[in-house]
């Protein structure tokens, strides 16, 4: 009579540790998503990329300063794993770093297994294929107060235009003589309080609003902003 083979067990799947979590250090200063720990690296061993084909002015840095400040860093960057150079996100590097970040999440990735180069320039290309719903970009920015649409990409006049806010009221700017007639009253006060920024004092303006924001202050729109910085500027120096 022949031995019954044993029964076969059942497969064992292999236990996988998780990614370790860092732990709470008081010299890691940055804000990311709790899945993105685990990918975290110093802003020290990274660099931009000096041969990056695409420009970002002072604005968009401010307003990524801005984001990150107050949403957080939800998907990583990509970098060269041999030189650190960022292959995708040098915007979101360089905002992190003008926020104070220690760390940032980024992706290693070996150069010789993937042309870095190539995606490089189709990450930024094809971001730019796409178009927006302009209703449906209109409703979702309705839905969002405010006060946290700082950082998302659009000037407080580019949401007055697209939400169909009147801008603010000259009128309520300064105090008036009563003997002049409404309309004129505007016009003076439009012409005696207009300041035409340049591109790069715009984005110094719209960086210094960022910078203050992350500091956990709040404001209605750019002007009361500035006046708040303003306000605290002169505070400390008659301290």
């Amino acid at each position: 009579m022949s031995t019954p083979l044993p029964k076969p067990r059942p497969p064992v799947k292999p236990t996988r540790r998780p990614p370790e979590q860092p732990k709470n250090d008081p010299d890691v200063v940055c804000k990311v998503a709790d899945g993105l720990k685990s990918m975290l690296v110093p802003v020290g061993d990274l660099q931009l990329d000096p041969d990056n084909a695409r420009l970002h002015s002072e604005f968009q840095i401010a307003e990524l300063s801005a984001s990150l400040a107050s949403i957080g860093q939800l998907k990583p960057i990509v970098v060269n794993a041999k030189t650190g150079v960022v292959a995708a996100g040098n915007a979101t590097f360089a905002a992190a770093a003008k926020n104070g970040w220690t760390h940032i999440a980024a992706i290693k990735v070996d150069p010789a297994k993937h042309d870095l180069k190539r995606f490089a320039i189709a990450d930024n290309r094809l971001a730019d294929l796409s178009e927006f719903d302009d209703e449906a970009l209109k409703v979702a920015m309705q839905s969002i107060d405010p006060d946290d649409r700082l950082g998302l990409g659009w000037s407080s006049e580019e949401l007055a235009k697209m939400l169909d806010v009147p801008g603010d009221d000259p009128a309520t700017l300064a105090p008036v003589d009563p003997t002049i007639s409404a309309p004129d009253k505007q016009s003076k006060i439009a012409e005696a309080t207009r300041v035409d920024f340049t591109a790069e004092q715009y984005g110094k303006i719209k960086a210094a609003i960022a910078a203050w924001v992350a500091d956990g202050n709040e404001f209605e729109d750019d002007a009361s902003a500035i006046v708040g910085i303003c306000d605290s500027l002169m505070r400390r120096s008659k301290d």
